[in-house]
């Protein structure tokens, strides 16, 4: 079993997944107790996006090694991809369990629980994970983001948020389009509390800041639809349309 299982991380490695699953699956017919084996597959189904039967397989590897983080992880992140809230929470609060200092295990339930507008306890765990690892930069773009774009007034606070964006982007570069998209939310954000301000005091300093502000969103949010995958972009692409009418971006409660 274990030529098979090893050809199949070659396999892998190489970008061959069809064929390193059918070594995989040679590998387990011949020794199914073997965990690593059934987390292997499982990442590679995860990431051609069969999320079912990578959870299935994930799930097989955390039977076989019920400490497995990653593998808890692994199958946290399948039930996430299949709209599974409460168990995605469940499997990353049980990686919190076995591995406290674990930054990643924060962030990812912090994710989870953004997307179920629990902005309070999405909030929390970011912060938990800041405070773990302080150069993550990943974190700073999820707060960035709620800081921005959040429906619920006590969580939005758009200076913040421009200041999270820039130090995301700092600590990671601007490789990845959702720290872009993120800068560019802020900064929208930031440029429609400018407006409302200039509105109030007939300030024609802030108001001018408002409008270049709208002018940078625009400018950052067509950068990341650029690096964007295809079926995102569309989004952005609404976006980009929302701050050049000057209007900021809100997710949906």
């Amino acid at each position: 079993w274990r030529p098979f299982h090893n050809r199949g991380v070659s396999k892998a490695m190489q970008g061959d997944y069809e064929a390193a699953i059918g070594d995989f699956d040679e590998s387990i017919a011949r020794n199914p107790d073997y965990g690593n084996t059934f987390f292997n597959r499982a990442e590679i189904l995860f990431e051609m996006g069969r999320f079912d039967e990578a959870e299935r397989d994930y799930s097989e590897a955390i039977r076989l090694n019920p400490a497995d983080a990653v593998a808890i992880s692994g199958r946290g992140h399948a039930m996430f991809q299949q709209g599974r809230v409460q168990e995605a929470v469940d499997d990353f609060s049980e990686v919190i369990r076995l591995e406290p200092e674990n930054a990643r295990a924060l962030a990812d339930r912090g994710d989870v629980y953004a997307y179920a507008g629990e902005w309070n306890s999405a909030a929390l765990d970011y912060k938990a994970a800041q405070k773990l690892n302080s150069e993550f930069g990943r974190v700073y773009q999820s707060m960035a983001w709620i800081a921005a774009t959040c429906p619920d007034d006590y969580f939005r606070n758009p200076e913040m948020a421009l200041k999270l964006a820039k130090t995301a982007i700092r600590l990671d570069g601007q490789d990845d389009y959702r720290y872009l998209d993120t800068l560019a939310a802020a900064q929208a954000s930031y440029a429609d509390e400018l407006a409302r301000k200039a509105q109030e005091s007939s300030d024609r300093t802030a108001q001018q800041q408002s409008v270049e502000g709208f002018q940078k969103a625009v400018e950052y949010a067509n950068q990341a639809a650029s690096r964007a995958p295809a079926d995102v972009r569309p989004d952005i692409e609404q976006r980009v349309a929302a701050y050049r009418q000057r209007q900021p971006f809100r997710e949906v409660r």
